[in-house]
């Protein structure tokens, strides 16, 4: 089995830094899995900072124009592209970020994964009300409307994603892959986590105009994102605060396996490292035992 550590959490908790100390540590490289960090130009308001990753390769950050809708897919397909050729240089793959669709599909992968969006559909259905879209897709697929929760059938966005989903006669079939990874939450205390987003913002806030100058330069003229859309500093940091809640919230209910560890422990680093050292060994172990039996086997009495 494929040995893999993920390195998640909000926003602010040190997952990169944590993530690259894992890369040296254990000859790993990093795929990132930041939705934001995807994109070209976007680095003061996304966080990105790529002399983080000094001495240590990564993979993910600045793939797109800003302009560019990159989606879930095609991150899935970039990092198993990534991972097989991290394994092929008999390094660890060590994936790194906070956008847990990334992660939730890039280990458990929906039947949907690769079905597109059809943009003339949603531009339709974007015109009705939830109750013409919740019959309409009874109509479709009385049985998918069936699977749907309380929550989901009061969402129009999922509710056209059905919709969309269900007027695809053939499902695509997502090939199962073989991980066994390692996933490490890094978690604070809602106070704690707060005045560290507070604390990068602000940080970060004095560089913004020389990047938004940038992207004028790149003809960006409009970004979708924390910092660019003319916020003040303090409407900033509260959206960047229900970020780090949004996260959290679907850390806690999509990824199963998680180990959430408190950055303020004063012995996380230790934890993690024999956390990861345990989970590399496991396999190992498991490699030795099965050539010892072999071995046996073949021994002469």
């Amino acid at each position: 089995m494929n040995k893999i550590v993920v390195i998640t959490g909000p926003t602010a908790t040190g997952k990169t830094a944590l993530g690259v100390r894992l890369a040296k540590k254990f000859n790993g490289e990093i795929i990132s899995a930041d939705s934001r960090q995807v994109y070209k130009y976007l680095d003061v308001g996304t966080g990105k900072d790529k002399s983080e990753y000094k001495d240590v390769p990564v993979w993910g950050l600045d793939l797109v124009e800003p302009d560019y809708k990159y989606n879930v897919s095609e991150f899935v397909d970039y990092a198993n592209k990534k991972i097989t050729e991290i394994l092929e240089r008999n390094k660890l793959p060590i994936v790194v970020g906070g956008t847990g669709q990334y992660i939730k599909e890039l280990f458990w992968p929906s039947e949907t994964l690769h079905i597109p969006q059809d943009k003339g559909l949603r531009e339709s259905l974007n015109r009705l009300s939830v109750e013409e879209l919740q019959l309409q897709l009874q109509e479709i697929s009385f049985p998918k409307w069936e699977t749907m929760n309380v929550s989901d059938r009061q969402n129009p966005r999922r509710l056209i994603r059905a919709i969309e989903v269900c007027k695809v006669h053939k499902v695509n079939k997502v090939s199962k892959v073989i991980y066994e990874p390692l996933i490490i939450g890094l978690a604070a205390p809602p106070e704690i986590l707060d005045k560290r987003i507070c604390e990068r913002v602000e940080k970060r806030w004095p560089l913004m105009p020389a990047e938004l100058e940038s992207l004028k330069v790149h003809k960006v003229s409009k970004v979708k994102a924390f910092g660019y859309q003319g916020e003040t500093l303090e409407e900033w940091k509260q959206e960047e605060i229900k970020y780090a809640r949004r996260q959290i919230r679907y850390l806690a209910k999509m990824i199963p396996k998680i180990f959430w560890l408190d950055i303020t422990n004063k012995n996380l680093l230790r934890q993690v490292e024999n956390m990861v050292q345990n989970y590399l060994n496991r396999g190992n172990q498991r490699n030795g035992n099965q050539k010892s039996q072999s071995a046996e086997k073949v021994s002469p009495d």
